[in-house]
């Protein structure tokens, strides 16, 4: 596929902002390079899904490597959080067979929705102790808090995810800010880093059943390593009432889609 010099740095720019604003809201970025992909770029929905996750594989594990760096996440926290989520995940998409998607997709659309308008309302609000690039969203942290509770808001989050089809991202950042009273920063972190290795055995499976498009892949892999490494730097030093928006509105489009589609 021969591409002119414009299209090679659309899909350079794509990879950038998708990127960014997955690792700086924390869920993942299957949200973004899908649609992409498939609506903005024409390739086939199954390509499109398969190509999505060989990416996102790499930004979490960038993101996610350089949110340890920044001292925001633990990989203690995360690995416990993964050991749950994982099997979890496999249980929710056995369950789908037995129950009604449908209604489960609109409970879970609801609740991520509504997380993402709490967040945009406190920005609005300028709510007190969100000014400090330090300062918390959801609770003081989770130091303190127990394995038992981190390794539950992991198979919570994985069993929702695998019951809806999503990354399991947009529904992590509420399950660790509310069960866990993780800081808005740290739940995106946490995030970002645990959703790797799931990420990975999901790009191993497309690889195996072809349908990753390699030649598309390296067009927006390039930028989106370059946006796995802007989203954290600009998490770690923004202030919450820069980050909470983001979050907020990202998880407010994703929680409304899953409410609304058909």
């Amino acid at each position: 596929m021969e591409l002119q010099l414009y299209e090679a740095a659309l899909y350079f720019l794509l990879g950038v902002a998708a990127a960014t604003i997955a690792t700086m809201s924390g869920v993942g970025g299957g949200v973004f390079f899908v649609p992409i992909l498939h609506l903005l770029l024409g390739y086939p929905i199954h390509l499109s899904v398969g190509t999505s996750k060989a990416i996102v594989a790499v930004v979490t594990g960038l993101g996610g490597l350089s949110y340890v760096r920044e001292r925001l996440v633990a990989p203690r926290d995360a690995a416990l959080v993964a050991a749950s989520m994982i099997p979890s995940s496999a249980l929710g998409a056995a369950l789908v067979a037995y129950m009604n998607p449908r209604v489960i997709e609109v409970v879970v659309g609801a609740f991520v929705a509504f997380y993402g308008a709490r967040l945009l309302y406190r920005s609005l609000r300028g709510s007190a102790g969100g000014g400090g690039a330090g300062s918390s969203d959801g609770g003081a942290g989770s130091a303190g808090r127990s394995a038992a509770l981190k390794v539950t808001a992991g198979a919570l989050a994985g069993l929702i995810a695998g019951l809806t089809g999503t990354g399991g991202g947009a529904i992590l950042v509420p399950v660790l800010t509310s069960l866990l009273g993780m800081n808005l920063k740290r739940a995106v972190a946490t995030s970002t880093l645990t959703i790797w290795p799931g990420s990975i055995i999901a790009a191993a499976v497309h690889a195996y059943t072809n349908t990753i498009d390699y030649a598309a892949w390296t067009l927006l892999a390039p930028g989106a390593l370059i946006g796995a490494l802007i989203g954290p730097r600009v998490v770690a030093r923004a202030r919450l009432s820069f980050i909470r928006p983001v979050v907020g509105l990202t998880l407010l489009a994703v929680g409304l889609t899953l409410a609304l589609s058909t």
